[in-house]
């Protein structure tokens, strides 16, 4: 994640997690100002069943560990696309700053206070700090990393699997990370290089071509077709994942309820702003966009 200097307020992505303030302490960078509350064995176990769930009992996958020293998530990403143990973390730190500085317009939306209220102010402060060697990056360093390298993320976590997806064709494999007790990114190897987009666009395409699908559209109001009830939190997920859907997919349907609620709530606010339709209708895609990205990884 990334270490805070003092003085300066906590920055926030709206429907997401903070910027954490973790119990770990990378290299002196970052001390622990997290919550207090249930530490060690809970955790330790958590973070044990992550492991053992990544690399599943083929052991086809494989958790490649790099060094907490706040540039963890860079390292993460440097060794999934060049496969150089994150030794190049310096460059996909620079060039993913870059890609956010160049997209101020539709980022600094997500950068938010303590207090909800949009602090497109600061954006420039906060992509200086996230320059610095050890500052922790976060989710919208994700999303900027998916876009900016066209590849599709995903993400394993004690709480699920959370994927980031791209509106274009992937350029390579999809980008897999590991994310450790709320402060620590490592790279995931997989040996069969699976895509879990790949897997879950194809169930869905089967789902629209089978002869059920058809009928039921058309049968509705014989009671043939009609949607079936939302699942269970332990039944197999419907993405195809085969996890189970509260470690998988609940966790975006949830986010996807809230962030339906932030636009409502916004929406009144938005229209007393002193700016002109064309500029609402950019704001509104600007968010709508990047929503679509951060809506899956609420944690």
């Amino acid at each position: 994640m990334g270490k805070q200097k003092g003085g300066k307020k906590k920055v926030k992505v709206k429907g997401k997690y903070d910027k954490i303030q973790d119990e770990e302490t990378h290299s002196g960078k970052k001390k622990n100002k997290g919550k207090k509350g249930k530490q060690g064995s809970s955790s330790s176990c958590d973070d044990y069943a992550l492991r053992q769930l990544i690399e599943g009992a083929d052991g086809k996958r494989q958790i490649i560990e790099m060094a907490a020293d706040g540039n963890c998530l860079f390292r993460s990403i440097s060794h999934q696309l060049y496969n150089d143990f994150g030794k190049q973390h310096d460059t996909v730190r620079h060039e993913v700053c870059n890609f956010l500085e160049k997209n101020k317009e539709e980022f600094s939306i997500f950068l938010l206070m303590d207090d909800d209220e949009e602090d497109v102010r600061e954006f420039d402060s906060y992509v200086e700090e996230m320059r610095d060697d050890g500052t922790w990056g976060g989710d919208v360093e994700i999303v900027c990393a998916a876009r900016l390298y066209k590849r599709q993320v995903t993400i394993f976590s004690s709480d699920g699997v959370f994927n980031i997806g791209i509106d274009e064709e992937p350029s390579g494999p999809d980008i897999l990370l590991s994310y450790h007790e709320n402060s620590h990114y490592n790279s995931v190897h997989d040996e069969t290089a699976i895509s879990l987009h790949e897997k879950k666009n194809a169930v869905r395409e089967e789902k629209k071509t089978s002869p059920s699908c058809e009928v039921g559209g058309k049968s509705s109001k014989n009671g043939i077709g009609k949607s079936k009830s939302a699942p269970k939190k332990n039944d197999p997920c419907p993405c195809g994942s085969n996890l189970r859907y509260k470690k998988c997919c609940l966790a975006i349907d949830k986010s996807r309820i809230r962030s339906e609620k932030y636009k409502e709530k916004t929406k009144g606010t938005e229209s007393t702003n002193n700016v002109n339709d064309n500029d609402e209708d950019s704001i509104d895609d600007s968010r709508k966009d990047l929503e679509s990205s951060l809506r899956i990884l609420t944690i």
